[in-house]
């Protein structure tokens, strides 16, 4: 058997691999080996049965055509061990600082004087391949003669030693490596953030000259003391593969996976796919994560191939959800929950966009990722993210907030004049003139603030979409984001005036989203305040809804006759109203309805529930009665007619997502649908709705809410 020497790259670190398996399991890591892997199984079988020191001369007869190719290789580039002092061409070395898989750095200067300052001279390895190197180093020669840019290291000189040894002489930058630079000096993230800025416009810059680097990790970063970042190695941005004449344009990295970083390769660079500049803007993402987490996407602690096979078929973790070193918090100037809290949301969704294994999902250019980091920075909506309305609205607050607090109080006041005008149009056929007037006295009144007229653009908007009682939480699904919202308005308007009362619907809206994240002490203190505010303000609709909303807290605190209690009050209350109350009639319907399911009253809980989803138009009206009847179908063994309700209610979830990537009520409807096709014995389909339930679930809610707390027992169960 002849092994063909173009395979001994692969070959060489499949073996290295191997021989650190014991000799019982090397068969099972044999058939493991990834697709990219697989054609060498045999050859590695061949090798490792001659692996025994005694059985050395039988491995040399099996490679006659490698000792050549290296016989080959050595006459073409002598090459000698080098120590300080030593000459290359017209510079002397004075010692190494840098090694990587295509040669050695040392910090040099000319012999001869012509340049003063030190410089980085880089040299080729000795090995079988020298000869492709020294062909490669030409290639670099060439790029960098080419790329002028103020965060790439620039190209001095280049040549050949007496000896036949290529050298580049590459700017010296007199620093520390991207990740180390930033854990010294203890950066924080807007600090980190300006810095890999740096990089993405060094590589822009790059891309625009038709120049992919391909192995963008953080030794290639040197940050100077200056700090500015500054772009090094781009010694196999051309000739990636072995053979130097295959194109350069779109090149294949070759199953060999020939002068690649692993951890920081793309997807299509491990599969041996074409590499264009999408595959560094992957590489770019992993950069990313492991600057803002001190980690990297895919913790995987055994061989390379485990890791490979890990970029290629599994989504990396989110950025917020990998902070698990208090050290690495604490180099970010944070501790690890407010390390995992700034990164949730926009730096998450910024990182896994550049990190999609797809290349079309990822970001198109470097320019647009960078663009993306800015407007975070500046606190405005990133384009990684699709939410809706109230994330526009938060991120106006943010980033508007002298404006917002100069407005003050008529910013409150609009809101809640705007907000209370639409929710009475509803309460009365009266009322529907005064609320046309109070919205357009509010819309004028927002005119002479353009700041705060752009969000009320957004809230009124969003508001006259949802429940005709502005109670919408958030339109999307995401009770936090809402919560953040509310507590933002409550804020502003305990600071410009703590003598006023505040918005009873902004406190009612707060309430709502305290309860669907699980907060229900917190929940049911500030539906208490928000009947307070009600009965001063004489709005009976908006006490009814906050009482029937107390019935269901009540029964999730467990307080059964404080429940009914509450039912008893809103039903009194509601035959009281004149013309009867809408939307307000279906929501104490749903709540009677849960709280009879709860109480094991399945008929009571039927007839209320079926004339709630009869009666109700209204998405989030609609899915909480349907996921409650879906759990009521399946409790009577009606398990057609529960999966057709959940499903229903799945899909209405899903739509009003509108693009954004949890919700809670998707998360419901996951939740009880795998419950359901676990009744039916589909226990794939169950595992994998309940695994979508804990993903929604668990970034819209508590960590301890019920349901949640539930669909994780049932996927461990």
């Amino acid at each position: 058997m002849r092994i063909d020497p173009k395979h001994w790259p692969a070959l060489s670190r499949l073996l290295d691999e191997a021989l650190e398996v014991p000799p019982e399991g090397r068969e099972r890591w044999l058939e493991s080996l990834p697709p990219s892997d697989s054609p060498y199984r045999e050859d590695l079988r061949t090798l490792l049965r001659h692996a025994d020191v005694a059985q050395t001369h039988e491995l040399l007869d099996i490679l006659p055509d490698l000792k050549d190719a290296v016989e080959r290789a050595r006459a073409a580039v002598s090459m000698r061990a080098l120590k300080p002092g030593a000459a290359v061409g017209p510079y002397v070395i004075e010692r190494e600082i840098g090694s990587g898989g295509m040669g050695a750095v040392w910090l040099a200067r000319r012999s001869d004087g012509l340049i003063k300052r030190p410089v980085a001279l880089k040299l080729p390895h000795a090995g079988p391949h020298g000869h492709h190197l020294a062909e490669r180093f030409a290639s670099e020669r060439d790029i960098l003669a080419e790329l002028a840019h103020p965060n790439i290291a620039r190209l001095y000189d280049a040549g050949f030693g007496d000896d036949g040894q290529p050298f580049l002489a590459l700017e010296y930058v007199a620093g520390a490596p991207l990740i180390e630079y930033c854990d010294q000096h203890r950066l924080d993230l807007e600090r980190r953030l300006r810095l890999f800025q740096q990089v993405l416009n060094a590589v822009q810059y790059a891309h625009g000259n038709l120049v992919i680097h391909r192995d963008l990790k953080p030794s290639n970063v040197i940050v100077g003391n200056g700090g500015r970042a500054m772009l090094l190695d781009f010694g196999i941005a051309k000739l990636i593969a072995i053979d130097p004449r295959e194109e350069s344009g779109g090149t294949q990295a070759g199953p060999a996976g020939a002068a690649l970083t692993p951890d920081y390769a793309s997807p299509e660079q491990i599969a041996g796919q074409a590499v264009t500049t999408a595959s560094d803007i992957y590489s770019l993402g992993v950069l990313l994560f492991e600057l803002l987490t001190g980690e990297r996407p895919h913790k995987v602690t055994g061989s390379r191939a485990e890791l490979e096979q890990a970029i290629l078929t599994l989504e990396p973790q989110k950025p917020s959800g990998s902070v698990t070193a208090e050290a690495a918090a604490g180099a970010r100037g944070c501790t690890m929950g407010s390390l995992s809290r700034a990164l949730r949301g926009d730096l998450d969704s910024i990182t896994l966009k550049a990190l999609k294994r797809a290349p079309v999902e990822r970001y198109a250019t470097a320019d647009a990722f960078c663009e993306d980091i800015e407007r975070y920075l500046e606190g405005e909506p990133i384009a990684a993210r699709k939410d809706g309305g109230w994330y526009l609205a938060r991120k106006f607050i943010a980033r508007h907030k002298a404006s917002v607090v100069g407005a003050g109080i008529a910013m409150v006041a609009i809101v809640a004049t705007a907000a209370i005008a639409l929710y009475e149009a509803h309460a009365a056929a009266g009322h529907a003139r005064a609320a046309a007037a109070e919205r357009d006295r509010a819309l004028a009144l927002s005119s002479r603030n353009e700041a705060v007229a752009d969000f009320l653009d957004v809230l009124i908007t969003e508001s006259a979409s949802q429940l005709h009682l502005a109670i919408v939480y958030d339109a999307t699904g995401n009770p936090k984001h809402a919560l953040e919202l509310y507590d933002g308005i409550l804020q502003t308007a305990a600071r410009t005036d703590p003598a006023a009362s505040p918005p009873v619907v902004i406190v009612a809206n707060r309430a709502q989203a305290l309860e669907l994240i699980g907060r229900y002490g917190e929940s049911r203190d500030a539906y208490n305040r928000c009947i307070e505010l009600s009965l001063k303000s004489e709005l009976a609709n908006m006490r009814l809804h906050c009482m029937t909303k107390l019935a269901w807290v009540a029964r999730e605190l467990s307080d059964v006759q404080l429940a009914d209690r509450y039912l008893r009050e809103a039903s009194d209350l509601a035959r009281t109203l004149m013309p009867p109350a809408g939307a307000e009639l279906i929501s104490l319907k749903i709540a009677r309805g849960r709280i009879a399911l709860a109480n094991n009253q399945l008929l009571e809980a039927r007839t209320n529930l079926d004339g709630a989803i009869a009666d109700g138009n209204a998405v989030f009206c609609q899915m909480t009665a349907l996921v409650s009847r879906a759990e009521l179908n399946l409790n009577e063994g009606r398990l057609a007619e529960a999966e057709a309700d959940a499903r229903r209610a799945l899909s209405l979830a899903q739509n009003a997502q509108r693009g954004v990537a949890y919700s809670n009520r998707t998360g419901l409807s996951w939740l009880i649908l795998g419950r359901v096709l676990a009744q039916k014995r589909d226990k794939a389909g169950s595992r994998q709705a309940l695994r979508s339930a804990i993903e929604h679930l668990s970034n819209t809610v508590d960590a301890d809410h019920p349901m949640l707390l539930l669909a994780q027992q049932l996927t461990h169960g």
